[in-house]
């Protein structure tokens, strides 16, 4: 996800702003979904990146490779 999204959104989350979506994705030059979903992402503490994930795949699958042999 863009950080100059993540960054605008919690500058208005911070002052306490309801996010306008629309607002937003003309500001940024994004669609008003995407700002939906890094709103939520923030509100939640859900941030994931890539390399996380990417991680989290490769230990799960070592885990079950374990377990068969």
């Amino acid at each position: 996800m863009r950080n100059d999204l993540r960054q605008g959104v919690l500058k208005d989350m911070k002052e306490n702003i309801k996010p306008n979506y629309a607002a937003l994705g003309r500001q940024y030059n994004a669609d008003y979904r995407t700002i939906k979903k890094v709103v939520e992402e923030i509100a939640t503490d859900q941030v994931k990146t890539r390399e996380v994930v990417k991680k989290q795949a490769y230990w799960s699958l070592l885990k079950q490779s374990s377990m068969i042999n």
